[in-house]
């Protein structure tokens, strides 16, 4: 008896992943096996890093004899496998002549966060109408992580509003442990700037610790507002003999104050970032990088 797997070792939260196996009586692996009874085996069970049955069911068929697929559906909160517990599906194959197969193969569940040693960054960008996957990285698991989006300008209404136990999730990775939220694309709107403010309790006695950052939504005519800046810039630098890098972010924020000083030349003015004629294009660039 032999058995073909080709699960893939390493699963991704979120994502709808299939376990496939075959089953052969013969080691050259071209007699599959046919199970006793179809209805119930290949049967299959799905175990976390604790132990504790996920998902079980029967393996379905698949074109070729002998093989048989799983599908399971990865909770956005599903534990994630670490240096010392891993993931494992379990197979059970019993065969027409009464020959009992087990099988167990063990994998790994991750999920994509950016890697980093803290949350130093203050300003973020995306694309407008997008999501957005807002993280905040510590050194250690405190007693208490919130967050809450305001739209800039407007503290009454928060557009999002979770806890750790209510909406944050939470990966560890390596030395650190990063929290994190998604943030749905229909707030994203056009040149659009958000306040997200996050709140860390490390004891349950100690008061609430505020980490602020700000993040810009822009439009596809702001990002060539970007390119120009940073062209105009570099050509600064050179005449001056000195190099500095600067973030797409830092060039938002430059942008935004240039927006600011067209609008307050005389005679003064009131459109909205992003929405200057192109006839003040060059102006508003010119002032950006003052």
């Amino acid at each position: 008896m032999s058995i073909k797997n080709s699960t893939r070792r390493i699963l991704l939260r979120k994502n709808l992943e299939t376990f496939k196996v075959a089953f052969y009586a013969d080691a050259a692996q071209v007699i599959p096996m046919t199970p006793i009874d179809a209805s119930k085996y290949p049967a299959y069970s799905v175990y976390d890093i604790n132990n504790q049955l996920v998902q079980s069911g029967v393996g379905s068929p698949e074109m070729t004899p002998g093989s048989y697929k799983a599908q399971w559906l990865i909770a956005p909160d599903a534990p994630l496998s670490n240096d010392i517990q891993r993931w494992r599906i379990e197979w059970t194959m019993v065969s027409v002549d009464n020959r009992q197969v087990d099988f167990v193969e063990e994998f790994d569940v991750k999920d994509v966060v950016i890697t980093a040693s803290e949350t130093r960054e203050q300003k973020f960008v995306t694309l407008m109408n997008n999501d957005y996957r807002v993280s905040l990285r510590l050194s250690h698991v405190p007693q208490e992580v919130g967050l809450t989006v305001y739209p800039f300008g407007d503290t009454q209404n928060p557009t999002v509003n979770v806890s750790d136990t209510s909406g944050i999730l939470k990966s560890m990775d390596g030395d650190s442990v990063v929290y994190y939220y998604d943030l749905p694309a229909n707030i994203m709107g056009e040149n659009c700037s958000h306040s997200i403010i996050w709140k860390v309790r490390e004891q349950l006695t100690d008061p609430y610790q505020f980490v602020h950052q700000n993040l810009t939504s822009i439009s596809p005519t702001v990002l060539n507002l970007v390119t120009s800046l940073r062209m105009l810039i570099d050509k600064f630098q050179k005449r001056l003999g000195t190099i500095t890098a600067y973030e797409d972010s830092d060039l938002i924020e430059y942008l935004a104050r240039g927006h600011e000083l067209i609008n307050a030349t005389y005679p003064s003015s009131f459109y909205g970032f992003g929405f200057l004629p192109s006839s003040l294009t060059v102006f508003h660039v010119m002032a950006s990088a003052v």
